[in-house]
């Protein structure tokens, strides 16, 4: 007689996925484009839930010497879990043309969106908005990870108004906290002085200079050291006088923007205790870290959401395109890559992996685009004295559109080329407790909502002055430069 062991009766600790194609997936909305591909709002066709999708060139990626980086940022959305902060990464599966990342859809759309239309927030919202980037930072730096791109295009609000970090592409991981990296990168106005005095160069503390450029500009509107020549704005960065327009921030707040923006990282606000330092200052002495964690404090701004497929924070140059036209019929679904099929995906955990995902707007540096925005154009841009300006960076078209690049069709990938692509698919997908969502919302009876370096001189500031008539710097002129890599890490 036949027996069977009792381990052929259960489901509980393993199942078998099949392999992701994008048949699986309807496609509603382009909301971003770019040098190698595009951004989708999709709807998972077997639980209904709509998610972002991202879609990749590998010929782009290939040609343009991104495949590093790419695979990069993908290892560093697996290991970025469990921060609510964070975008998360759902799936991600390749064809012989292309990879496909899909990620949580953030229906608050892009910061850079809402700060465009209103110049400036208030004190009280700006607030709130770094607090929970400063508990992203520091999540991304207990794990040895500095961001090295942080701006408005970089993060998304959900639908009730928190923010998500996303766009890894210039995220460097391993980087211990008595190590230094070199590379040139990042996006001008918020280059950390050290990145370009330093040839010894920086550590994670660059994460907190761009995070003190992004307070003033949320509260003034534009950024303390912009200027239209680059040039100029580098020598800014690093020798400028920093001018707080009056009754826009209050002294807590001041004391935090000099604290961060001190121009000797061994000095910076953060540079002894990382993120613990933030949090202890005055200027958050209303914050309650614990519940802000939990996602207990309401926002004081909930995007307008009219529905989970809401596209409504998007930028309506994608939004309104036809999908008929954009390539979503011709996709190729042959996966060369069958390196997760069997995978072990315990049932009985209600545990859902969330981790960053890249993302870019136009004008934005990193190579990889953006997961909910848009993209920019390939060019190649004048570093800082003394540096060298090879490499990419992605900027705003003068005119103000993006452009999207080449489809990345044509022939064959060789498969000494696609292997460099193996081991990008990853099936983390949905826990228990959303399929139960799932059940419950397809049945209609829910809703889902979704080292130091060369001590260049320290800040200098001036008294406060009355100026409100002042241009809104780059919103004004919707202009972002943006920084690629001079050299491969």
């Amino acid at each position: 007689m036949v027996q069977f062991s009792a381990f052929s009766h259960t489901r509980l600790s393993f199942q078998v996925k099949r392999a992701l194609t994008p048949r699986d997936f309807e496609f509603l909305k382009l909301i971003g484009r770019g040098t190698f591909g595009k951004v989708f709002q999709v709807r998972k066709k077997d639980t209904k839930r709509i998610y972002a999708m991202k879609v990749l060139s590998k010929k782009e990626i290939v040609a343009k010497k991104e495949v590093a980086h790419t695979i990069g940022e993908r290892k560093i959305l697996q290991q970025s879990l469990e921060s609510p902060f964070l975008v998360g990464l759902k799936f991600s599966f390749q064809t012989d043309q292309d990879l496909y990342l899909i990620t949580d859809f953030k229906s608050g759309g892009e910061l850079f969106w809402h700060l465009q239309r209103e110049t400036r927030f208030p004190l009280d919202r700006a607030r709130f908005y770094i607090a929970e980037l400063v508990l992203a930072l520091e999540h991304l730096h207990k794990y040895d990870i500095v961001y090295r791109d942080l701006k408005p295009e970089n993060i998304l609000l959900d639908a009730t108004g928190h923010v998500a970090l996303c766009d890894f592409g210039l995220s460097k991981a391993d980087l211990k906290p008595d190590e230094l990296t070199t590379t040139f990168c990042g996006t001008t106005e918020y280059l950390a002085p050290e990145i370009l005095l330093d040839e010894h160069g920086y550590s994670k503390i660059v994460d907190f200079w761009s995070l003190g450029v992004l307070l003033f500009e949320m509260c003034c509107g534009w950024s303390p050291f912009y200027a239209e020549d680059t040039q100029q704005m580098y020598k800014n960065i690093c020798f400028g006088k920093i001018r707080f327009p009056k009754g826009v921030i209050n002294e807590e707040g001041k004391q935090f923007v000099k604290g961060l923006l001190n121009r000797n990282p061994k000095h910076r606000l953060g540079a002894t205790r990382d993120a613990a330092e933030l949090k202890e200052h005055t200027f958050f002495s209303c914050i309650d870290w614990k519940a802000l964690s939990l996602k207990q404090v309401t926002p004081p701004f909930k995007p307008v959401v009219e529905s989970d497929e809401s596209t409504a924070n998007f930028d309506p140059e994608f939004t309104t395109a036809d999908l008929s036209q954009v390539g979503v019929d011709g996709m190729d679904e042959n996966d060369p890559s069958e390196d997760w099929v069997m995978s072990g995906s315990y049932m009985g955990s209600s545990h859902t992996p969330n981790g960053p995902l890249g993302s870019e707007r136009n004008g934005s540096s990193s190579s990889l685009g953006s997961m909910h925005g848009g993209f920019g154009a390939l060019s190649m841009t004048n570093g800082p004295p003394g540096k060298s300006s090879k490499g990419v960076d992605i900027k705003k078209a003068k005119n103000g559109k993006r452009k999207s690049g080449n489809s990345g069709r044509g022939s064959p990938l060789t498969s000494s080329v696609q292997e460099k692509f193996r081991g990008f698919s990853y099936s983390g997908g949905e826990s228990l407790r959303d399929e139960m969502e799932i059940r419950t919302k397809v049945n209609g009876n829910g809703k889902s909502d979704d080292e130091g370096g060369q001590s260049g001189p320290e800040p200098t500031t001036e008294d406060e002055y009355e100026d409100f008539s002042r241009s809104a710097g780059r919103y004004a002129r919707g202009k972002r430069r943006g920084l690629g890599f001079t050299e491969v890490e």
